[in-house]
């Protein structure tokens, strides 16, 4: 028994390829408790170098096969060896894909069978103090311990707590996630969840890393129907009726908005496919802050239009942009003359409450979405220029006969210059009809 040990051992270093029948040789033999032992830990010496395929095996035979004794001894090593798991590359085969997810789910039914490795596990990565002790595959390992009721509650305690330490940082979650969307796909679910539970708190840096986390999944899960559910979900913070979980929701999508499609290079917002279930933000504008109407408005306006120019500005650059700030738009234009509907709607609405002469705060809604409309559509094509003009000829009528929508729109007008996202032409007639109406006026 001891010289086929030793020829197995051998095989081990030299033919990695037999790995899986190797381990699987070893349990069918009457080994002592001593010799599993050590193979156990020489097992755990080969993860770091072990060949992906052969990754959900050893991941499997190491958790299942853990001594009872020095378990803590066996976290540690374990962790050394097993830090980071390549994302797979862009011509990975689906094999391999497969492989880095079935990893996972090895780590994650594993530790569901060992309660005490997954106890021991927590408490290794509890004590580590500083975030570059922990290591992507720790983010992992809660992430499948977080997908276990019996955990759930213990690790949302753990990730909360380093958050607010900096142990746990926006950068960690990045190194986790971001490439690792067909090795994380099993989590998805679990991974909204500790999202939507973040963003519900009402610490304001618990909140902010469920945003990011948001925004995170969004990107990486690129699947129509993944992104469907995470914009379901933020709209479902929108409509809670939370300050903080609004305010949150609210910003996810303003930065998502700003984010543009990496493959077409057409110029689509990623929120664009999801523009209709976005304009459902239209009804909750009455119970907003006037920052907040701004941002869905700025929302509606990024989703639904084209940014102008993008052809031309990636045109040769391999790094291609994926979000813009307010300054970088180039202008926005209707996709291949296609009707869109999402800004006639917005159109409507605005005109509407524009003319609502018995209410002042949906004037106010009007006038900030009219200029935000005119923000938007001013740096354009001739038609939309024309159409920013209409908007703001109406706007200016709407408001001749009224100091306090005056005030607003002066205060909303101000705004929307100092932060240059209008063209210089109706900067200059807005100045022209501000001198005028205050004449009139005073």
């Amino acid at each position: 028994l001891d010289l086929i040990f030793e020829k197995f051992k051998q095989l081990q270093l030299y033919e990695p390829t037999l790995l899986v029948a190797i381990l699987d040789s070893y349990l069918s033999m009457p080994l002592p408790a001593e010799k599993l032992d050590e193979i156990v830990n020489d097992a755990l010496l080969l993860l770091s170098s072990a060949d992906i395929s052969t990754l959900p095996y050893l991941v499997t035979f190491l958790i299942e096969n853990a001594p009872l004794k020095n378990i803590n001894f066996f976290v540690e090593s374990f962790r050394s060896q097993f830090k980071n798991l390549p994302a797979p590359k862009e011509n990975s085969t689906k094999a391999q894909c497969s492989d880095c997810y079935l990893t996972v789910e090895a780590l994650k039914q594993g530790l569901a069978k060992r309660n005490d490795l997954a106890s021991e596990y927590l408490k290794a990565i509890q004590s580590q103090k500083n975030n570059l002790a922990i290591y992507s595959t720790d983010i992992w390992v809660l992430f499948c311990l977080y997908d276990i009721q019996e955990f759930k509650g213990k690790v949302f305690k753990i990730i909360s707590k380093k958050i607010m330490q900096s142990e746990i940082g926006e950068n960690i979650f990045n190194d986790a996630i971001e490439g690792h969307s067909s090795t994380l796909s099993g989590l998805f679910s679990s991974l909204k969840c500790l999202s939507d539970q973040l963003l519900c708190s009402n610490i304001e840096i618990l909140n902010i890393s469920g945003r990011n986390l948001y925004a995170l999944l969004f990107m990486e899960f690129s699947e129509c129907e993944k992104r469907q559910e995470i914009v379901g979900e933020i709209l479902f913070h929108i409509g809670s009726g939370s300050i903080d979980e609004i305010e949150g929701a609210i910003k996810v999508l303003s930065s998502l908005s700003k984010r543009f499609d990496r493959e077409s290079k057409e110029g689509y917002s990623l929120l664009r496919p999801f523009v209709t279930m976005l304009k459902g933000l239209i009804q909750y504008l009455t119970q907003f802050a006037d920052h907040q109407i701004r941002a869905v408005f700025d929302i509606l306006m990024m989703a639904g239009s084209r940014m102008m120019g993008t052809s031309e500005l990636l045109a040769g650059n391999e790094s291609i942009v994926e979000r813009v700030t307010s300054s970088q738009i180039i202008g926005f234009e209707e996709c291949n003359g296609e009707k869109n509907d999402c800004l006639d709607d917005l159109h409507i609405f605005i005109r509407k409450n524009l003319n609502h002469s018995a209410n002042l705060s949906m004037q106010k809604i009007g006038i900030i979405g009219a200029v935000c409309f005119v923000s938007h559509k001013s740096n354009n094509s001739r038609k939309s220029k024309a159409e920013a003009k209409e908007m703001l000829e109406m706007l200016i009528r709407s408001i001749s006969s009224d100091g306090q929508q005056m005030a607003i729109f002066f205060e909303e007008a101000t705004k929307a210059v100092q932060s240059g996202n209008m063209e210089i032409e109706f900067v200059s007639y807005l100045a022209e009809n501000a001198n005028i109406l205050l004449e009139e006026k005073f």
